[in-house]
């Protein structure tokens, strides 16, 4: 399985990886590591490649709808809308699933706590991050920042560059449109949040090969990003 580990000075006590597309089971167009049951994949498609992960336990997936609630662990599920959670046991699995949209893993740096956020412009905006860090509660953090689209192939109109008043992460390209980085963004806001900051660097749409991408393919799968602590 292809896997992408996080490059952080973290407790020797957190585990983490973000999955590829690759060496899964899902026919095209999910081929081949789809882990959403949510895109019109084979649900016993989605059951087998989740099988594949090496967890100590049932990844806590979330119902996620582009907001900002960030949750327990525990109350992770299929009837409550967040786009993250945190969780102080050992064992329990956070998991957000993406394909574009800016993974973040976040964990305590005496690894008492972790947490796992999705966040898409909407999430940038409306304060998802600032959100998840509130609610892990304690400090020093580390962030890592995984796969998603970037600037080169993410172009915004102007209700979504006014949406950002400090401007960081914008690149105009003509009278209503911007190259917007999602990741500089993301870790721009957890800089000002006092937390430290690895990862980025990776497209998804530029990627064909390692990574799902919405915005180029349409009908897609979704990565996923997950954290415990052992």
């Amino acid at each position: 399985m292809g896997l992408i580990e996080p490059d952080w000075k973290i407790s020797e006590h957190i585990r983490a990886f973000f999955t590829c597309r690759t060496h899964g089971c899902s026919a095209v167009p999910f081929d081949s590591l789809n882990l959403s049951n949510r895109v019109g994949d084979l649900d016993q498609s989605v059951e087998i490649n989740r099988s594949l992960l090496d967890v100590p336990s049932e990844p806590k997936y979330l119902k996620q709808v582009h907001g900002v609630n960030c949750v327990p662990a525990h109350r992770a599920g299929k009837e409550v809308e967040a786009d993250a959670s945190f969780t102080r046991k050992r064992n329990e699995v956070l998991a957000v699933l993406v394909a574009d949209c800016v993974p973040v893993l976040l964990a305590s740096k005496n690894g008492s706590c972790v947490a796992a956020a999705h966040a898409g412009w909407r999430g940038l905006a409306n304060g998802v991050l600032h959100r998840t860090v509130e609610a892990i509660g304690v400090s020093p953090l580390c962030a890592w920042i995984g796969p998603c689209i970037g600037p080169c192939h993410y172009l915004v109109k102007r209700d979504v560059f006014n949406r950002f008043p400090n401007r960081t992460g914008f690149r105009e390209k003509s009278k209503n449109q911007w190259e917007m980085d999602l990741a500089l963004i993301a870790a721009d806001q957890l800089s000002n949040l006092g937390v430290e900051v690895f990862g980025g660097g990776f497209c998804t749409f530029c990627d064909v090969k390692r990574f799902y991408s919405y915005r180029r393919d349409g009908v897609t799968g979704r990565m996923g990003a997950f954290i415990w602590i052992e």
